[in-house]
């Protein structure tokens, strides 16, 4: 089994990060044997001061521990954060770094969508026709790293007309919808290694990726 403790930034990231790994595990890799333990919202102000690690990453070990059932179980502390204007490199480097003094036997990983989550959504648009909140054509998105406002984007060219977009709604309702097999990852390398991080962790993978 394996075993994952999200850390995210916002509440809309809270509700949705379990159901969007379920989905990718499922869809894109067949694989069921998963626990996502309730994330951990810590905002991102906070993420980026070394102070902050030392107690979210003993209480995700603590929890991890709890959750496993055998030895042979597989934990990860993920975290997903928004870029935004920021260079996903350095943020994540940066998160790297503070975590590297505090933990060192428990698998580790920041995944920082650019510029935010709901960029995912472009890369995977063709993922939400017919949806009965989207429009009836839903065109494909492309140069996605050019588009500031994902949020806005996805808002006011996928949902119907007069439909606003509410974090704590839908994103959790349209990650459940992400289609895997159509490979959105092409059009988002935020998204790629998302995938890439369960593509090491799965035992006998054999994903393309």
């Amino acid at each position: 089994m394996i075993i994952i403790y999200p850390i995210v930034e916002g509440h809309g990231d809270e509700r949705a990060m379990p159901i969007l790994i379920r989905r990718l595990l499922s869809e894109r890799f067949g694989f069921y044997e998963v626990k996502v333990l309730h994330p951990y919202r810590l905002p991102k102000g906070k993420m980026l001061h070394a102070d902050q690690w030392p107690a979210v990453v003993s209480l995700a070990c603590e929890r991890l521990n709890d959750a496993r059932e055998n030895e042979d179980d597989v934990v990860l502390i993920l975290v997903v954060c928004d870029a935004d204007d920021d260079c996903p490199v350095e943020l994540k480097n940066t998160m790297e770094d503070h975590v590297a003094a505090v933990i060192s036997d428990t698998n580790f990983e920041v995944v920082v969508p650019q510029p935010e989550y709901e960029s995912w959504f472009l890369a995977a648009a063709n993922s939400f026709v017919g949806h009965s909140d989207c429009r009836e054509n839903v065109a494909a998105v492309t140069d996605i790293l050019r588009i500031r406002d994902a949020k806005g984007y996805f808002e006011r060219n996928i949902l119907k007309e007069g439909r606003f977009y509410s974090e704590t709604v839908d994103q959790p309702k349209f990650s459940a919808l992400l289609n895997f097999n159509g490979m959105p990852e092409a059009e988002s390398r935020s998204l790629r290694r998302l995938i890439d991080v369960f593509s090491r962790l799965l035992p006998n993978n054999n994903d393309p990726l």
